[in-house]
């Protein structure tokens, strides 16, 4: 059943890859596009992963998650509150631990953004699918 699941994820995940929007980005194994917050478009992408995120919004998960360093991921939230007057908060809850909280999207159009929701859903998913499989690997290493 999970590899059925897989290869579904993976189709769903190439038919958005071939829209012509993303025709000019290159994707990491996670199936999420490479992205270095130059132009609007990138920051936007970048505020949408950040907003989807959820626990897992915090620099060190999304930064292996889009394939980039720590202070990159840094980078594009300063860059985002100041340039873009996103408003982002760093909170530390006893339930969902530390994490960002995406509470204005600034300059953004969410309407244009949300077109991409579904992508970044699917993307978020695939990755913390792979997060769990690695895990359960390594956790049988030391079952033995």
């Amino acid at each position: 059943m999970k590899s059925t699941f897989d290869t579904l994820i993976k189709h769903k995940l190439l038919l958005v890859k071939n829209f012509p929007f993303f025709s000019t980005y290159s994707f990491n194994e996670f199936h999420a596009p490479h992205l270095n917050g130059g132009s609007p478009v990138d920051l936007g992408m970048v505020l949408l992963f950040l907003d989807e995120l959820g626990a897992d919004a915090n620099n060190p998960k999304m930064a292996k998650l889009l394939s980039v360093t720590e202070l990159t991921c840094k980078n594009w939230i300063k860059k985002l509150k100041t340039e873009c007057l996103c408003d982002i908060e760093w909170i530390n809850s006893a339930k969902t631990g530390k994490r960002f909280v995406v509470t204005s999207n600034g300059i953004f159009n969410t309407e244009l953004y949300d077109q991409f929701r579904p992508f970044v859903k699917l993307v978020i998913h695939y990755w913390r699918e792979k997060q769990t499989d690695e895990c359960k690997r390594y956790e049988g290493t030391f079952s033995k």
